[in-house]
């Protein structure tokens, strides 16, 4: 993530954003420009907000640079997951249809179904 500074940012704006990047466990890398002034994010970004990161005050706008969901990514995992619930086969070659309750209700509700 690439946090891109306005130029009218003060030092007590720029230190709040390093602040709360700190704070939720990533680290800052400094980029210091003729024309603007970055803020790189390295590290473990889960619990940053890009949204968050955008309303601070002297933020311009936050680049993404990764791709978000790698875990379910076909770029990063290219074979299905296949998993076998019972005789049932999930993600293999046969469709499979599950259904079940909009909302629960009771815990009754739940063990009847």
């Amino acid at each position: 993530m690439i946090i891109v500074l306005k130029g009218t940012i003060n030092p007590e704006q720029y230190d709040a954003i390093k602040n709360h990047i700190i704070k939720r466990g990533a680290r800052v890398h400094e980029s210091q420009g003729i024309e603007k002034s970055l803020i790189g994010v390295i590290g473990d970004k889960r619990d940053l907000d890009k949204n968050a990161i955008e309303a601070l005050p002297g933020v311009e706008k936050v680049i993404s640079i990764l791709e978000p969901y790698k875990l379910a990514s076909r770029k990063f995992h290219p074979e299905n997951t296949v998993i076998q619930v019972r005789d049932v086969t999930i993600g293999g070659l046969e469709p499979v249809v599950m259904a079940g309750p909009c909302s629960v209700e009771t815990e009754e509700q739940i063990f009847d179904i």
